[in-house]
Formats: C-alpha cells, sequence, structure tokens
C-alpha cells in the first residue's frame, strides 16, 4: 500500500499562531502567491494573491485542501517532485496548471525553499507565478516553428547561409534537395553550387550577386540548374547581404525554392495567348499553322511538325519549323521516317487513329530501338538526339484529320502532363481554326452565290434589326436604288427608312399587317404602294418575315420587295373591262329574260313541247349567265372597296332555311341537315349573306359527290354567331387552303376536273363577310371534307 503524502503528527490547528505575524504582513503585500508549510509539508499558509487566485479560503486550503486546485492531469507528476524534495528537504521547481477562481486552468511556476532555524528545518516557503501568458507564446512559437518546418517541407523552401570570407555555404536538408545535391556528398563549398547552375546563366548569375551585394541591395535571382534527374530546373533565391561595420561584405542569407511549374505555366500561358491571337487573326488555316508552328519552337519546343492526314490515308506537310533553322531539313527527314515510326498494326498506330496522343517524355537509346527495326532510319534519328517527343492528334468530329509533333533536342527540356494538356488544347483550337476555315470557305462561296442572285433579283431585298417601324439597315441590296432611286447609304444612316417610303394612306395597314404576322409567328405576302425619290407612286409586292435570334425572340424583319405596277396596272385594265363588259351585258341579258318569259306564255309556241324545252333552258341559261354577270360586278366592287351593304334585322334560322330549300330543289342525291343553336336575329345585308350560304352549300353539294349528308350549323357565344357548312368530300390538299379565297383560283387535279366554276364565289363570299367585319376559315382533311366557318359579330 502507497503510503500517504503528509502523515501528520499532531491535529493542525488553524487557529494556532504558527506563522509570524510580521511574515504575514509582508507576503500580503508581495504579488506573487507566497506559500509556507510546516516540518511535516502541511500547508499552514497563504498569502492574499494565492486566496486572491483561487477564490478560496484559508481554511479551504491549508492543510492537504490546495491539492484540489491543481489539474487532475498534472497531480501526479507534481507531487512526486513535491515528495522527493521534502525527502531530502532540498529546493523544487515544477511548472503545473493550477484552478482559478474564473473556473479555468492557468499554468504556474512553483519554488519552494526548506528553512531552517538555528540549523532547526521548520518548513517550506516558496513562492508561485502566473506564467500562462508566457506559457502561451512558448507554445505559439512552438508551433509557429513547426508550421514553418511544415510550410518549407510543403513548399519545398530551402534556407541557405554563405560565408562570403571563406565561401563556405551552409544548406538546409530541403535546399539540398532542390539543387538535386546528397548531403554526404556536398562539400560545403560556392564552388559546387556554381559547378549545376546552367552555363548560360551562370555569368548573369554571378554578375547579379556581385551587384546587388556591391550596392547592398536585396538578392532576388532566377536561374536554371541541371539537377542531377537530368532535368532543367528553374531555381529563385531571395536574402540578404550581411556586412560588417566598416561595411564589407559578411554573410549572405537567403531561401530558394522551385519555381520551374510556373515558369512553365508562364511559358504554356504566353504561347497560349499567342496561338489564340494567330487563330482568331485569319481563315487561310495553312498560313495560320506555318506561323503557329514557328510560335511553337519559340515557347515550348524545339520542333513542330504539323500534318493534314487525307481520306485515302496519304499526308500533306503544312507546316514545319526548328528552333535552329539550319536542322529544317534534318526534321523535314524525319516527318517522312516518322510515318514509318509505327507499323500500321501497332497499337501506338491504332491509338493515333483513334484520336488518342502519343506521349514519350524520355526518348532513350531503348526507346528508339524497340520502335524502329530499320538500321539506317535508326542511325538517322539518334542523329536528332531526341529528348522527348509529343504527337497530338487534330481530330474533327471524331475524325483524325492530321497530327501536330513536337520534340525537344540536345537540351534537358521534357516535355511534361502540362505539355500534353496544353498541346491537346492547342490540337483542340488547331481544329476548330480549320473546321472554321472550312466553315468560312464555304460560306464565303455561298455567300458569293447569294450575292449574285440577290444581284440579279428584281426586287428590293432588304433586313433591318430593331423596333417595328424604326429598325436600322442592316443588308439591302443594290437593286434598291433603281427601283426606289435613294442611295444605299440613305437606307443605312436613317432608321426605319423602308417605312418613309410607303405611301400615307397604307401606312397603318402595312404595320399593322406585318405586327399581326409577328404575332402569328408567321411570314406574308401583301401589297402596297411606296413612293420612289422622284415622286412617283409604284405597287410593290412584299414577301415578309420576322428576323429572330437563337432563343427566337424577334430582332427585326426581312422582306422582299418585287415592282408590280405594271402588274397592277393590267389588272386594273382587267377589272375596268370586267366591269364594263358585265355593266354592258346586264342590260341586253334583263331584255333577253323578259322577252323568252313572253315568248313561254305563248300559246302557239308552248304547246309544242320541243320548242318550250328549248325556251326553259335558254331561259335557265340565261339566269346563269345573269347570275356569272352579277358575281363580276361583285368582284369589280369589292376589288374597288365599293361593295355595298343595305343591312337590316332578320332571322338568320329563316334564312338558313330558305336557302337550303331552294338548294335542295338542285339535287336529289344530297341532304342537307340544319342544327340551329342559336335561333337569332342579325343586323347585317340579308341578300348578301344569303349569297354566303349560297355558295357555300353549293360547294358543298358540288365537291362531295359521293357523300350524302351537308350539315349546316348556327352557333353564338357572347359576341359572335358561327355558322358552319360541313361536307364529307373530297377535301381540300393543305398546299391549297392559303389560296382557295385568291380570286379566279381554281385547284386543277385528277379530282376535280369534272367540276365547272370561275373562282370567284369563295373570293365573293370572304368580300361580303369582311364588310361585315367578320371572317371566314376552313378545316379541310383531303379525301375526309372540308367545314367553312363564318364568323359575324352581333
Amino acid at each position: 500500500m502507497e503510503m500517504p503524502l503528509f502523515v501528520p503528527t499532531h491535529s493542525l490547528d488553524l487557529d494556532a499562531p504558527s506563522v509570524p505575524s510580521s511574515f504575514a504582513i509582508l507576503a500580503d503585500s508581495i504579488p506573487v502567491m507566497i506559500w509556507k508549510t510546516d516540518q511535516q509539508g502541511k500547508r499552514i499558509f497563504f498569502n492574499e494573491a494565492w486566496l486572491s487566485f483561487t477564490g478560496r479560503s484559508l481554511q479551504e486550503e491549508c492543510g492537504d485542501g490546495w491539492i484540489s486546485d491543481i489539474h487532475p492531469d498534472d497531480v501526479e507528476q507534481y507531487l512526486f517532485t513535491y515528495r522527493l524534495a521534502l525527502q531530502h528537504q532540498q529546493p523544487f521547481h515544477a511548472e503545473y496548471r493550477l484552478h482559478h477562481h474564473s473556473g479555468a486552468y492557468r499554468w504556474v511556476f512553483v519554488t519552494g525553499k526548506p528553512q531552517y532555524h538555528s540549523n532547526q528545518y521548520t518548513g517550506y516557503v516558496g513562492s508561485t507565478i502566473d506564467i500562462t501568458d508566457r506559457k502561451q507564446t512558448e507554445e505559439r512559437l512552438e508551433s509557429y516553428k513547426q508550421r514553418l518546418e511544415i510550410a518549407q517541407y510543403a513548399g519545398g523552401i530551402g534556407t541557405l547561409e554563405w560565408n562570403l570570407n571563406t565561401n563556405q555555404i551552409w544548406c538546409s536538408e530541403e535546399q539540398l534537395h532542390l539543387f538535386g545535391l546528397h548531403p554526404q556528398l556536398f562539400s560545403g563549398k560556392f564552388e559546387q553550387i556554381e559547378q549545376i547552375i546552367l552555363p548560360s546563366d551562370h555569368r548573369l548569375f554571378i554578375e547579379t550577386i556581385n551587384r546587388d551585394c556591391a550596392t547592398h541591395k536585396d538578392c532576388d535571382i532566377e536561374y536554371r540548374i541541371l539537377h542531377k534527374d537530368t532535368t532543367l530546373r528553374w531555381i529563385k533565391t531571395q536574402g540578404k547581404f550581411f556586412y560588417t561595420r566598416r561595411g564589407e561584405p559578411l554573410r549572405f542569407i537567403g531561401i530558394s525554392y522551385d519555381i520551374t511549374k510556373q515558369k512553365q505555366t508562364e511559358q504554356m500561358l504566353r504561347f497560349k495567348a499567342e496561338s489564340n491571337r494567330i487563330l482568331s487573326h485569319s481563315f487561310r488555316y495553312k498560313k495560320t499553322l506555318r506561323e503557329l508552328a514557328k510560335t511553337t519552337v519559340t515557347s515550348i519546343a524545339d520542333w513542330c511538325s504539323i500534318d493534314m492526314i487525307h481520306d485515302d490515308g496519304s499526308t500533306d506537310y503544312v507546316a514545319l519549323a526548328h528552333a535552329d533553322k539550319h536542322k529544317v531539313a534534318i526534321v523535314n527527314r524525319f516527318r517522312k521516317v516518322r510515318h514509318h515510326l509505327f507499323e500500321q498494326d501497332s497499337e501506338t498506330a491504332k491509338d493515333l487513329r483513334q484520336g488518342k496522343t502519343l506521349f514519350f517524355p524520355l526518348v532513350t537509346e531503348q526507346f528508339l530501338q524497340h520502335h524502329v527495326a530499320d538500321h539506317s532510319r535508326l542511325r538517322f534519328l539518334q542523329r536528332l538526339n531526341l529528348t522527348s517527343l509529343l504527337i497530338v492528334p487534330i481530330q474533327i468530329k471524331g475524325h483524325t484529320i492530321g497530327t501536330i509533333s513536337l520534340a525537344t533536342t540536345d537540351t534537358h527540356q521534357r516535355f511534361d502532363e502540362q505539355s500534353v494538356e496544353i498541346t491537346q488544347q492547342f490540337a483542340s483550337s488547331v481544329a476548330l481554326a480549320i473546321e472554321n476555315a472550312t466553315l468560312y470557305e464555304e460560306l464565303s462561296a455561298q455567300k458569293e452565290r447569294l450575292q449574285n442572285v440577290v444581284a440579279n433579283v428584281s426586287g428590293v431585298v432588304w433586313e433591318g434589326e430593331g423596333e417595328l417601324g424604326k429598325e436600322h439597315t442592316t443588308f439591302v441590296s443594290p437593286f434598291a436604288k433603281r427601283m426606289v432611286g435613294f442611295e444605299l447609304d440613305e437606307w443605312y444612316a436613317h432608321e426605319g427608312f423602308w417605312l418613309r417610303l410607303v405611301h400615307p394612306e397604307d401606312t397603318t395597314r402595312v404595320v399593322g399587317y406585318i405586327h399581326s404576322l409577328f404575332t402569328k409567328r408567321t411570314h406574308g405576302i401583301f401589297s402596297y404602294r411606296w413612293i420612289t425619290k422622284k415622286g412617283k407612286i409604284i405597287w410593290i409586292q412584299s414577301y415578309v418575315s420576322a428576323l429572330r435570334n437563337e432563343e427566337g425572340e424577334r430582332i427585326g424583319i426581312r422582306f422582299v420587295n418585287v415592282d408590280i405596277t405594271g402588274r397592277m396596272e393590267i389588272e386594273r385594265r382587267k377589272d375596268d373591262f370586267i366591269s364594263m363588259a358585265s355593266h354592258e351585258l346586264k342590260t341586253p341579258l334583263t331584255s333577253i329574260k323578259v322577252f323568252n318569259e313572253v315568248l313561254l306564255q305563248l300559246p302557239e309556241l308552248t304547246k309544242n313541247k320541243q320548242t318550250r324545252t328549248y325556251l326553259l333552258h335558254m331561259d335557265r341559261q340565261i339566269d346563269h349567265l345573269t347570275t356569272l354577270v352579277r358575281e363580276l360586278l361583285d368582284v369589280t366592287k369589292i376589288q374597288a372597296g365599293k361593295l355595298q351593304l343595305n343591312k337590316s334585322d332578320f332571322s338568320l334560322h329563316n334564312l338558313a332555311k330558305e336557302t337550303i330549300d331552294v338548294l335542295q330543289t338542285t339535287t336529289q342525291h344530297h341532304h342537307m341537315r340544319l342544327v340551329d343553336h342559336a335561333h337569332i336575329h342579325i343586323y347585317a345585308d340579308r341578300d348578301r349573306i344569303g349569297q354566303v350560304l349560297t355558295n357555300l352549300i353549293s360547294n358543298a353539294i358540288k365537291y362531295s359527290p359521293e357523300s350524302e349528308i351537308i350539315q349546316i350549323s348556327i352557333e353564338k357565344d357572347e359576341k359572335y354567331v358561327h355558322i358552319s357548312v360541313k361536307d364529307k368530300g373530297i377535301g381540300i390538299a393543305p398546299e391549297h387552303i392559303d389560296k382557295i379565297f385568291d380570286r379566279f383560283y381554281r385547284v386543277f387535279d385528277a379530282t376535280d376536273q369534272t367540276f365547272p366554276g370561275l373562282g370567284i364565289g369563295l373570293y365573293i363570299s370572304l368580300g361580303i363577310i369582311k364588310r361585315h367585319k367578320g371572317t371566314i376559315d376552313v378545316r379541310s382533311t383531303y379525301g375526309k371534307g372540308s367545314t367553312f366557318r363564318v364568323t359575324l359579330p352581333l
């Protein structure tokens, strides 16, 4: 059993005057924690500084009570030190953590010395000092030191100290690693450092050191060394010179780190920027590639070859460059030999054809002997002194169209993974440049063909971007000057120039029509008038469509305008002729009709059956001709905008029924069915609406020879009444749907040659409905029938 630390020989009387009052007064005046023990090591006194620190009373601390103030992790070690000192009555000191009244533990430094009176041991007197701040500072310093060591190791930072008098140089382990020197083989002489510096950099290195030392400047120098692994390394050394009081150089202390990656990255970025600049400035890709090859040999390689591969497998050299112009001929010979380096059935050749990069960071004698069987070619390649080789395929849409070959020779420079990545990006840019150049050539050819076509179009081809009516011209064909007289510069100089040419009476209609096209996201054809520079009014037919961006948003307008003034004049003359002829025929037809009716009333003529038949047939033909003349007159009135309406309030149901009853007598094969859910009165021209119904139902009868049912429906909503005529006849082909309402338009094909007509019925119907501010449309499936729908406002 372990004996207790203190074995009291008598009970502790805390009220006993065991501590002289003069000692207590002195101890309380000291800002250091003071304590005192008896001969057995029991604490019998603590000054005010101690009690203030722990926040406990004297009674709680005396005896063994103070032990509870020690951090649990420090109790055992401290008591061992304390016990050992008591046993031999020797001074002691220790560090441990003491509980503070705030609740935290703070580090303290304690010292204790044995006390004697008349050579008689009386106990210990000790002091305790708060060293938390110092402890934390030491820990921070140690942490900083460890971090610095880790940072130097992680960052590859070496330190060195150079005695300028003895030429001895001390290098840290990391510094020796940077230099590629073995610690046991390093002599400590500066000359050994000089030997690994690249000869081309040595002179500048020495001159920079001498200059900075002489001018008392901090040294900052970059240089290349030949590492023990035979590669070139860029090293950056920074440091400071120290001098005697007389100003004589004493020593140099500095740090060094490897900046090879940084230099390579800078070099690669410069190459990338320059190559992108070259690629972006020309569409003549062969010339561009030759310039790129020259840039490559001044940046990342000693020589560069760019070759194109044709579909038949043959290769065409496009660009070749070497850092040493005297060796271009030799490298050109390698170009020819290179294609024999890899047999067609070898894995490397397959990789190249499949778009994989061939990367050989170190071309050794063994490499050449392994890949080249022919001795003459082997000797030639050995003369090139290749150190590193990189062949990257140029691919467009997964197809290898060429290769970029890069090599380093006679140097210690080698390609690495970064070089491969940059070259692959370079190859992608080259592929894109070739593809763009090819597309540009094709586009230029197409543009030239288009310009030739546009130049020969007898009309104005125009494009503009911007708000409707305020577009700025982006293209206008040269024919515009010939057609309207204005210089092309005037088109480009003024916003909405095309709209300035529109006749004032047509402006609102033109803008409204174009706006409706944009709303429906469609294109259209319409006619209106322009006023030329000389004030002449010309009719144009405009083919209009919207310009849209990739998101489908409208950004402008495109049109092709053709001068149809001559055609409009012919149409006007034709309309005048039809109008005149119709008027001239109307009176004679009326007379003939009257005379024929008189003849039909004469018994001496009608009692002859054959004569009566002839007269009745003539009467029907007169009615037909009268209807035709009336329709031709309607056409001219609609064309001139002079169709008159005589509106009245009438029952639409009664009108539809009357029309059906009349037309039903003309056919025995068809049955007409009226479906009226409205039973309403409308305010319109009864005769004209009846004319429309007659035309639509007659067409349904005419174009549905194999169908029996024709349905006429009347429906209404809050604002409109809808009249539909539906048949199950031959239908209308899609290519004719948008044209059937045109004047004199007829659909001629094998299915309807037997159906007579001039193609004006639907034109007249549309004109009548438009005069009523209504619409008429058709839905049809070829071979299955059609539905014509008239919509009129209530």
